[in-house]
């Protein structure tokens, strides 16, 4: 299996991006499915992280791992819960690298501005955003706070 840095997703309009296309920001890999109850109620939650840290310091990537009778439902699933970040389909080797341990959807994973995987997991995610999104907000995006500073620094 490669590195985790360099397993990859296609964009909508067939944009291969990776890990190590993201430099300086925070990176959250949301993994959803159209019929998945928890999936729809973090996303209010994602968007307002954007909404408040910045899409310079933050990129969230919503994968879609829902069978291909799924696909059709995107369009009316994202107007319905206006979720502002982009959507991709993963390749295999991120989705058996975060799916190793459990199947279960949500999954998220949460790396920091240096490519590091800080945070996986899978409902607590959901469960945190809703009860304590500030915080969260402030563990998650600590790394790129600092890159803020530092370039206005310098």
């Amino acid at each position: 299996m490669k590195p985790l840095t360099e397993m990859s997703w296609t964009s909508a309009d067939d944009r291969v991006q990776k890990l190590s296309d993201l430099n300086g920001k925070v990176v959250i890999l949301d993994f959803w499915a159209t019929y998945c109850g928890p999936c729809k109620q973090a996303i209010p939650h994602l968007n307002s992280l954007v909404a408040k840290y910045g899409a310079e310091n933050l990129q969230i990537i919503g994968l879609k791992v829902g069978g291909a009778d799924d696909k059709p439902k995107i369009p009316a699933f994202v107007a319905n819960t206006k979720m502002d970040y982009q959507i991709a389909f993963p390749e295999s080797d991120l989705t058996e690298f975060i799916f190793a341990e459990t199947s279960s959807i949500p999954q998220a994973a949460v790396f920091d501005a240096d490519r590091a995987l800080r945070l996986q997991c899978s409902q607590r995610l959901v469960d945190a955003l809703a009860r304590q999104p500030d915080q969260v907000g402030q563990l998650l995006l600590r790394d790129a706070q600092h890159l803020a500073h530092a370039r206005i620094e310098h």
